[in-house]
Order: C-alpha cells, then structure tokens, then sequence
C-alpha cells in the first residue's frame, strides 16, 4: 500500500458491502486542522485492514498498512473537561485525527466511551494484523513542543508570580500581590495540559487512557 486516497461509495448510502469484521464509531474526525466529515454513527469504520471515514461526501479509507506513526495526546479545557486525540501518521505525509470532541473542538463527555472503544479496537487490530510491528507509539507532544510549552510556563510564573512577589518586598506595596494570583491562574490550565502531553512511548497491547482526569491508566 503507498498511502494513497481511496474513496469507495457515497456516505449517504447503506453499507450494503461493509465487511463482518467492521465496527463504526461516532466519532469527530479531521486531516491535520481539516474537518473531514462527521456523519452521526458513520463518521468512523475500522476494519482489518483499513480505516474509513467520510472524504468529500464518499467513504475514504487509509490501509492499515499505510500507518508510520501513532500518537495519543490530550487537551485540558479548564472547568469544561479533557479532549483525547488518536493523531495517525499515514506513510504519505497526511495525519489522521480522531478525537473525543464535538464540532468545535469543545470536550463531549458522550463520545467517552465511543473513544476509549475505538482506541482499543484501533491497536487491537494493528497488533493482530502484524501491522504494529511497523509503526512508532508516541503520547504527548513532541519533544521540541513539549520544551516550548515548559519555557513559556516558566517565564509566565517568574513574570506574574516572582517578579511581583520581590516587587512588593522591595516597594512595601501588598496590592501588587494580585498579580501573582492571575499568573498562577494562566499558568495552572497549560502546567496541565504539559503534565499530561509529556512525550513518551507506549506498547501497543497497553495504550494509556488519556481521558482521565488524575492519572493515565492502561485500556487493557
């Protein structure tokens, strides 16, 4: 397979021809910052050998094979709740987000479930298939992300946390310690976001469930 885009039927049509072995799940999906297409329980199908998801009104689908790179990541909204992305690297260049989001990129709790269900049957399938034996297993950002976002929280801290704090010493004036409230709230929600994007690898029989709030813990 050469990672080339496959479209096969319409989407508004019955999957009259789907495979037994394949499953859907509803489920947001986008190539690289692209919405592609969410069409209610149809929007993701996993099968054996392939991915498939709707591409310009017809099922588009990415061989398994295709597939260099997996990633899990997540994103921390602070009192709204956590987004979990699958990001997959296809061999041509194109990534593949699947995520547990709505529309808007806003956290759905309903897709939840729908999102664990798919991640699991996802790495099931290229562990059975062979085809995992090919692909790299990455959580969190890359490394050169991960050290911009820890420098940018660090100088937040020692901009609106320290420096007010000597300031205050030095000038006997208690009122600038406000700042230092506002810094630690700008900085809490992106500490969060690094604490849980920490670059690492995984095993793809164990792959970190990212949804959850205080730790990360195996699907299976």
């Amino acid at each position: 397979m050469d990672g080339t885009d496959h479209l096969g039927q319409p989407v508004s049509e019955p999957a009259v021809s789907a495979p037994a072995q394949e499953k859907r799940y509803r489920l947001m999906v986008r190539e690289g910052w692209g919405l592609v297409g969410d069409v209610g329980d149809n929007t993701v199908a996993l099968d054996d050998d392939r991915l498939s998801y709707p591409v310009r009104g017809r099922w588009g689908w990415r061989g398994l094979g295709d597939i260099d790179t997996v990633t899990l990541q997540t994103n921390y909204v602070p009192r709204v709740g956590t987004i979990a992305q699958c990001i997959i690297g296809v061999r041509n260049g194109r990534i593949v987000r699947i995520h547990s989001g709505d529309a808007g990129g806003r956290p759905d709790p309903a897709k939840a479930a729908a999102y664990r269900a798919f991640v699991e049957d996802f790495h099931r399938r290229l562990v059975d298939g062979g085809f995992a034996l090919h692909i790299g297993f990455r959580t969190g950002f890359s490394r050169l992300r991960y050290g911009i976002l820890i420098s940018a929280i660090v100088a937040a801290i020692g901009l609106f946390v320290v420096l007010p704090i000597v300031l205050a010493v030095i000038a006997g004036e208690p009122g600038i310690l406000y700042a230092p409230i506002f810094g630690l709230a700008l900085a809490w929600p992106a500490w969060q976001i690094a604490r849980r994007n920490a670059p690492g690898t995984y095993h793809p029989t164990r792959p970190p469930d990212l949804l959850e709030a205080g730790d990360v813990r195996p699907l299976v």
